[in-house]
């Protein structure tokens, strides 16, 4: 792993600047270092505990033949997988923690290079917590709720429950008939990425917890459904935490809806506290699903 700081040396992969402060770390995949070649970043060997505790850390997968990405953690049985990622997850830093186990003992980061240059993968903004991260109070349902996506993905964030990511884009996605070719207002919006390998894939992201309440209110969004191998579009509602809580649907949509964003107004039930939107890409890559402004009504 090196440390850097502005862009790393090849073009269309790594990030152009740290997270935060000036520096970061990367995998160099240039030269001899792809395909398959493996880098280890290692910690300090610490005390197993009694409780769970939390890492805390920003993440850059930027490029066209990314590789993979993994979080470990050693015990007395060994080395275990605790996260991975793999893939291109487009430009810029996507925030990740992770519940590291009481009987850890020293943990591990392990990037694997793709099949070429374009898999600079990077690291930054590493926090440990002797704790494991304690759930916020509940948040109001608008404050929760409601984004334009303009900056960032607000208190939206991905669940690592399907094998890729919702991106933020402005202008057309990538591939062609499929996607919106601009955002339904604004700049910016957030869709699934079909291509590379990505058709049937699940697309999860979700709300932070927000207050149950009595009063019952609507979400309101604009989503964007165009392409021959379209998938399918879920809101999704849960109680947390509750042992065993099913997510139930309370929207649906499917196939191709031409090019056009489409506005859905959901009621919200009374007795919940978290949403997803999920979106589930068909058998190819015309199925980019895009969702914009998100607000409670």
């Amino acid at each position: 792993w090196t440390r850097k700081s502005g862009t790393t040396p090849s073009g269309s992969t790594g990030p152009s600047e740290a997270e935060s402060g000036t520096h970061y770390i990367f995998v160099e995949s240039s030269s001899r270092n792809h395909p398959d070649v493996r880098f280890v970043l290692q910690s300090a060997n610490f005390s197993s505990g009694s409780s769970d505790r939390a890492l805390y850390f920003q993440c850059s997968m930027y490029g066209s033949s990314m590789g993979s990405l993994a979080l470990e953690f050693a015990s007395t049985a060994g080395w275990t997988q605790l996260w991975e990622k793999s893939g291109d997850k487009g430009a810029g830093w996507f925030p990740v923690a992770v519940t590291i186990p009481g009987e850890a003992t020293a943990l591990r980061f392990v990037g694997i290079t793709g099949s070429s240059y374009r898999s600079d993968m990077a690291l930054d903004s590493i926090v440990a917590s002797e704790m494991a991260p304690t759930p916020p109070p509940p948040m109001p349902v608008d404050q929760a709720l409601s984004c334009d996506f303009e900056s960032d993905f607000c208190n939206w964030l991905f669940k690592n429950v399907g094998e890729e990511e919702w991106r933020r884009k402005s202008g057309n996605t990538p591939s062609s008939n499929t996607g919106p070719s601009s955002a339904y207002t604004g700049t910016y919006y957030v869709y699934t990425e079909a291509s590379g390998g990505n058709k049937n894939k699940q697309f999860v992201l979700e709300s932070p917890t927000f207050a149950i309440s009595s009063s019952r209110k609507k979400i309101s969004f604009w989503y964007h459904m165009k392409g021959s191998k379209m998938g399918d579009l879920k809101v999704m509602s849960s109680v947390y935490p509750g042992t065993g809580a099913a997510w139930n649907t309370i929207f649906a949509d499917s196939g191709s809806q031409g090019d056009q964003w489409i506005h859905a107004e959901v009621e919200i039930p009374g007795d919940v506290n978290k949403l997803r939107i999920v979106g589930e890409t068909g058998n190819g890559w015309s199925s980019d699903i895009a969702v914009d402004d998100i607000t409670v009504v």
